[in-house]
């Protein structure tokens, strides 16, 4: 999986997106794991313009006007002076300080009246995600389209003691200002190696600052876009009141580019404390218990059909003729610092692939009827720690690494399928019962559910294999070592 950031791929982090918008859906229980990685996203979008492929995403629509403007070209020094005032200035070899005036700082007329924004031209295809749910005064919005390029735009407003809303931006390699209209806009193309699909990786970081007003619009653009349809978007987006506050506010303290270092997340542990299940033996929480009935590898895609959401999907372009799994090209790369480094490649490698299918069965412990998460999660035990597939993996390569803060190892590893090594988790999941998503709907009281999963795991990394079947809420590592859901796959060595 490319950089390891990011729990899901992008049809599973839509679908996420869709249920957090959905007023019938019932709340969806991340790991302290996973949240802490979502706030590292988070923070690295404003650090490396969406080059990890992130998205952060708020209920939105979009109201089509077409505001007429030409587009003009000019030397981004020039808006040092400007009215404006909205320029970039070079912090480092590859680092851009941006900084955009407060336009409304002395007018609290202009600054009392809230306002949300509208696209009024948008490239062919590019549509709203999750259109039918979202509110139509949203500040946050992505849009995607069928070959997958995408925008997402994030609105903002400074604070009235501001003089000017300021930022970072990490691991830029060049930079342009333009006008649209009455509005300015500022560009920064950034660095996306390692990236396993760079054509739409999210490459641009672009800004518009507008006249009088304390609001500034960030969009993430990915590669595909042309710059003719980039300054077209731009030209025809335009503030418009609305009722309610739906910007954030931005802070200048908050966007340092820094994030404090913890390491009581990768620190040992007391083998002690580990327990496991067996294959065949019942896990259980409160509500549900799961028992593992088989877990057994296999070397081509025969029978599977969906992805990780339940929806239908085609394999065939990660198979050999044969019909075998292919193998990956895996890239090791070095993190630059993004300021005045840049991440380097370090070694490639080709690696076998095994698929892992898991047969479970799910039961509703309680009087009511419940939904439930299937949510495991693929880890190792060494005797000492609990591992992540890309320990594993660094491991195996030969790779050594140190944390670069609590989110990330200073490495990580990119290969081109990506999409089916989902950060330890299924990348299918199968049942014929009702569901939403990867959720088993409508379980009555005592009932059972069957439910079939696929996992991507290299084919040197079946041994020391685990799974978390419903530690979901877990607040941290420790928790899960000290007990009782977890599953051993050591009966695979008979199986590979």
């Amino acid at each position: 999986m490319s950089n390891k950031l990011f729990p899901y791929d992008d049809s599973e982090w839509n679908a996420i997106v869709a249920d957090a918008f959905d007023s019938h859906a019932k709340p969806h229980h991340f790991s302290k794991r996973y949240q802490d990685k979502k706030a590292a996203v988070f923070h690295q979008l404003e650090e490396s313009s969406m080059k990890r492929n992130a998205f952060r995403m708020k209920k939105s629509a979009v109201t089509a006007i077409v505001v007429a403007a030409a587009v003009v070209l000019v030397p981004s020094t020039a808006f040092a002076v400007n009215r404006m005032n909205a320029y970039f200035r070079q912090s480092g070899n590859y680092q851009q300080n941006l900084v955009i005036g407060n336009n409304a700082a002395s007018d609290s007329s202009t600054s009392a009246q809230p306002m949300t924004f509208q696209t009024g031209w948008l490239p062919d295809g590019m549509q709203l995600m999750n259109a039918e749910s979202t509110a139509e005064d949203s500040g946050v919005r992505k849009y995607t389209s069928a070959d997958d390029q995408g925008l997402s735009m994030f609105l903002w407003k400074m604070n009235s003691h501001d003089a000017a809303l300021e930022h970072k931006i990490n691991n830029a390699l060049s930079e342009e200002t333009y006008t649209c209209g009455e509005n300015t806009v500022l560009c920064a193309t950034t660095d996306v190696t390692g990236q396993a699909h760079p054509n739409t990786a999210f490459n641009r970081e672009v800004w518009i600052s507008f006249p009088d007003s304390p609001y500034a619009l960030q969009v993430y653009v990915s590669a595909g876009i042309s710059e003719d349809d980039l300054k077209k978007i731009a030209e025809n987006i335009s503030l418009t009141p609305c009722e309610t506050e739906v910007a954030d506010i931005w802070d200048n303290q908050t966007d340092d580019n820094q994030i404090e270092t913890d390491e009581s997340e990768h620190t040992a542990f007391d083998s002690a404390k580990f327990q496991a299940a067996a294959i065949g033996e019942t896990v259980s929480n409160e509500t549900t218990s799961v028992v593992i009935n088989s877990a057994t590898i296999q070397d081509t895609f025969d029978g599977i059909t969906t992805d990780g959401i339940g929806a239908s999907k085609d394999y065939s372009s990660y198979a050999n003729a044969d019909g075998t799994v292919a193998d990956i090209t895996r890239t090791w790369y070095k993190y630059g610092d993004g300021v005045n480094t840049l991440d380097s490649a370090i070694k490639t490698e080709t690696k076998a692939q095994k698929i892992l299918k898991l047969d479970l069965t799910y039961t509703n412990l309680t009087q009511e009827t419940q939904e439930e998460c299937v949510c495991p999660r693929l880890f190792w035990f060494d005797g000492q720690n609990v591992l992540q597939s890309e320990d594993m993996e660094a491991k195996h390569a030969g790779i050594e690494f140190s944390w670069k803060d609590s989110y990330r190892r200073d490495v990580f590893g990119s290969e081109q399928n990506d999409m089916l090594n989902t950060d330890d988790m299924a990348f299918s999941f199968n049942t014929d019962h009702s569901t939403h998503k990867n959720n088993i709907t409508d379980m009555k009281p005592g009932e059972s559910v069957d439910v079939t999963l696929y996992f991507m795991v290299d084919a040197d990394n079946l041994d020391s294999l685990y799974v978390d079947v419903l530690t979901i809420g877990y607040e941290t590592r420790e928790d899960l070592m000290s007990g009782a859901q977890a599953v051993a796959l050591d009966q695979l060595q008979a199986a590979k």
